[in-house]
């Protein structure tokens, strides 16, 4: 699959599109590289970020990580296993 298409069916799957999701998550399990299983993972929780009510989890924080801006909130859990597979210089530079 052509990289422009892996980019296309990706923001498809992240506005809704759940074949585009099983297309492109199917897709990208068949290699077992740590930072494409993180990037799946990222890929997937933002899907669910944009498809379901989260009212309740933003009730926890008063509406802080909304008003902050789009960043995809990282537990610690998250960052661990991000550091095993990313430098720490390029992840600083994404997590604030």
């Amino acid at each position: 699959m052509k990289i422009n298409k892996i980019h296309y069916l990706t923001k498809k799957a992240l506005k809704g599109d759940i074949d585009a999701a099983k297309t492109i998550l199917r897709y990208l399990s068949r290699y077992q590289i740590k930072a494409i299983n993180v990037s799946s993972y990222l890929i997937v929780y933002q899907i669910i970020m944009n498809l379901y009510n989260i009212l309740e989890e933003c009730k926890l924080c008063n509406g802080k990580c909304c008003r902050e801006g789009g960043c995809i909130p990282l537990y610690q859990f998250d960052i661990d296993e991000l550091n095993k597979v990313f430098d720490n210089n390029l992840l600083n530079h994404f997590i604030k």
